[in-house]
């Protein structure tokens, strides 16, 4: 099983106008945030979590990389993306985005959401279709 930390931010949308106010401030040119969020878990932990959330089982799989980039391919994906995804999967694979950081609280002045509470306000894009 892959147990390759990842990370994810949630801070009810990084997007938020005082966001980019905040970051059109002289005082951030040629500054770098890393909005990676407080913590870093393994995918096995994430999965538990929209379990937790959702109300159902949710499972990770570790998918070998070649039979995922054919099943992208089986899907139809333009080649440009099945790259960047396989690539992107690739580096995580190699824990090229294991960091913590707390730039997003600072930046926004709210703490990050976690991943449950994400997904419990999305709940209905998860939605299983029958």
């Amino acid at each position: 099983m892959n147990t390759t930390p990842s990370n994810s931010t949630f801070a009810g949308g990084a997007s938020r106008p005082v966001l980019t106010t905040r970051l059109l401030a002289i005082s951030h040119i040629g500054r770098t945030y890393n909005l990676a969020g407080p913590r870093s878990e393994t995918w096995s932990f994430y999965a538990g979590e929209f379990s937790e959330a959702l109300g159902r089982p949710i499972t990770y799989a570790d998918i070998a990389p070649e039979a995922w980039r054919d099943r992208l391919v089986a899907w139809g994906l333009p080649s440009h993306l099945i790259d960047h995804l396989t690539t992107t999967a690739s580096l995580t694979r190699q824990n090229r985005f294991e960091r913590a950081s707390d730039d997003m609280a600072a930046l926004t002045g709210t703490p990050a959401m976690g991943l449950r509470e994400f997904v419990q306000r999305h709940a209905a894009a998860y939605a299983t279709s029958a």
